[in-house]
């Protein structure tokens, strides 16, 4: 596939105030952060390659992926109302035709924004799998119930909150619980996740631009994203770098390491495993 991959650049700049007698030159403040919006981001591995595109607010509205050949095997779509909040998402797969998608779940929200239902529609199912969310007046627990519109009750359980208001635990079929520092999740495990991941993050230096919250930034906080994805990111949904992540066993480390350009952005992210030499995915980041 040959993707031709703009790289956009801001130069410092003068200002200048001329006057009758004399003239007044101003440098711009070097330390003043010149802002960013993500335009794509390019996921490259040894068997594909995915583009990501974002809206104006920085959210995800496409996802693509490539196979080694540059034909497109996979397709994710979201879409948001005038509020900002997600609203729709759509998985399309080549297999079974990229016309249609394979998968539809729709997301409805409180005047807060929080996730209050959730419905899943297969191509190739005959129901609807609706999931309803409830929120404790203390905020310290959520519970969910999931039916269908063929059947009344296929499941429920409850998500605890830890005193800063974020998912801690979650009970339910299984028991995934949840571990952090400020909003950073530093250690993830459970019935249905062992052995348990521990994360760890650049807490020295600040991150610079919208990359960080790329993939929280969709759901809108670290807790619906838990709500609509499971545990699906959960190494990317604080507000650091993360740098290396783990399991207890160590049945696998994982590096992850960043170039930025002059204005602090982040351009290039690299994923190691296990001290080999050769990234296993990069991941370059293009702003407009």
């Amino acid at each position: 596939m040959k993707t031709k991959l703009l790289l956009a650049f801001m130069a410092t700049f003068l200002i200048s105030c001329s006057g009758e007698d004399d003239t007044i030159t101003v440098e711009a403040d070097p330390h003043q952060v010149v802002e960013k919006k993500l335009d794509y981001v390019v996921k490259t591995t040894e068997a594909d390659s995915t583009i990501i595109q974002f809206n104006d607010n920085n959210q995800i509205i496409n996802e693509t992926r490539y196979d080694l050949s540059g034909v497109i095997d996979y397709k994710k779509e979201y879409i948001y109302d005038f509020s900002g909040h997600l609203k729709t998402v759509k998985d399309f797969y080549a297999f079974y035709g990229l016309d249609q998608p394979v998968e539809t779940q729709s997301y409805s929200y409180d005047d807060e924004g929080k996730l209050i239902k959730r419905i899943i529609n297969e191509k190739q199912s005959t129901y609807d799998l609706i999931t309803r969310v409830i929120y404790s007046y203390s905020n310290t627990v959520i519970s969910y119930e999931v039916t269908s519109n063929t059947s009344n009750n296929t499941g429920h359980g409850t998500y605890l909150l830890n005193n800063e208001g974020f998912i801690s635990k979650i009970e339910g079929n299984y028991t995934d619980e949840f571990l952090y520092e400020g909003d950073n999740i530093i250690w993830f495990g459970g019935t249905r996740h062992l052995p348990s991941d521990i994360y760890e993050y650049d807490m020295i230096n600040e991150p610079v631009g919208p990359y960080v919250h790329m993939y929280k930034n969709p759901y809108g906080s670290i807790n619906n994203a838990i709500l609509m994805t499971s545990t699906l990111y959960v190494s990317l949904l604080g507000s650091n770098y993360v740098t290396k992540w783990y399991n207890n066993d160590n049945n696998f480390s994982y590096e992850v390491k960043y170039e930025f350009d002059d204005d602090g952005y982040p351009v290039k992210v690299k994923r190691y495993y296990a001290g080999i030499p050769d990234p296993l995915r990069v991941e370059e980041i293009f702003y407009k």
